[in-house]
């Protein structure tokens, strides 16, 4: 490992991690003095309901690099990464998880791949774990933002990463409320590299993604980066039109040719294509509603997080 004068920071969005918090330092620590002495170790406590402050405040009494952002309240994972991202003083910039799925030991092989020239070096999970429809789920999305967006996201990788200055400042610049910071990172370019890790189980404590949440981190994803599904329903609008046309035009023929009579004969056919129309009318409707929701939240222009205090 070739040591770098370069100060190292590493943010750690929590919420609900009192069990993680020690072992997590007590990994990370000597993983960080190993490289270099100027570090900041920063938590951001996002509405924690248990312990998770008090035991970084403990933490905090063996080693006073090791700093406490506590929000107002809970305001999501890249809120809080991005309050740490905001107050972080670091040339190199860890972003990680803290509870210990990916781990501490991780940071040097990032760090040394990141001494070859590197701007951002993410982790690449070797497996990604967890139950099947989950595993999937992620890759399903990955998927589907790279075919939608220019600039994709790599597949398989980890929270865990580590960008350089002039990258988290790049990030710093965007203003909008509606915020992944994962596709930020990628739309914002730099010269990138992976580095394989491991992935282990959570070592205590439940995820705070559950099924709802992840589709709604997909759709903020992908509506904040693409105008794709737009173009997609006039498409679906325009060939609705065409085919509408041509079935007007074989009951106007059958109607000539007296095949077709005047009855109840083909109301099926109206009935489940009005249901068919009405249906698809509700989903670009709904779709158009997603993006003008977005737009709503960035007219008001509300702040990204709201600080309780900072111990420092």
């Amino acid at each position: 490992m070739n040591t770098t004068p370069q100060k190292i920071s590493v943010l750690l969005p929590v919420m609900n991690e009192e069990d993680n918090i020690l072992p997590l330092v007590e990994r990370l620590v000597p993983v960080l003095e190993s490289v270099t002495e100027d570090y900041e170790i920063i938590f951001v406590d996002d509405g924690s309901k248990d312990n998770t402050a008090e035991k970084i405040l403990t933490a905090r009494k063996s080693n006073t690099k090791i700093v406490l952002i506590k929000l107002s309240r809970n305001f999501g994972q890249h809120f809080a990464a991005q309050a740490a991202f905001d107050y972080c003083h670091g040339d190199r910039i860890v972003w990680m998880d803290a509870d210990l799925q990916e781990p501490p030991e991780a940071i040097i092989s990032l760090l040394n791949k990141m001494d070859e020239g590197y701007d951002v070096v993410y982790g690449v999970r070797k497996s990604l774990g967890g139950p099947f429809f989950k595993r999937m789920g992620s890759l399903l999305y990955i998927y589907v933002f790279n075919k939608l967006v220019k600039h994709p996201q790599p597949m398989n990788a980890s929270v865990m990463r580590i960008l350089n200055r002039k990258c988290v400042e790049a990030i710093n610049m965007m203003p909008e409320r509606v915020r992944f910071i994962t596709a930020l990172n990628s739309w914002v370019g730099f010269k990138w590299a992976g580095v394989e890790i491991d992935y282990h189980v959570r070592r205590s404590g439940k995820t705070k993604y559950n099924f709802s949440k992840r589709i709604n981190n997909a759709l903020d994803a992908i509506l904040s980066f693409t105008m794709i599904p737009l173009k997609f329903i006039s498409i679906v609008g325009f060939f609705i039109s065409l085919l509408s046309i041509a079935f007007s035009l074989c009951i106007l023929l059958a109607f000539i040719t007296k095949i077709w009579t005047a009855g109840v004969v083909g109301w099926t056919t109206i009935v489940v294509s009005l249901f068919f129309l009405g249906g698809v009318q509700m989903m670009c409707l709904g779709l158009i509603g997603e993006y003008i929701g977005r737009i709503y939240f960035e007219v008001k222009a509300r702040p990204l997080y709201i600080i309780d205090s900072i111990t420092d």
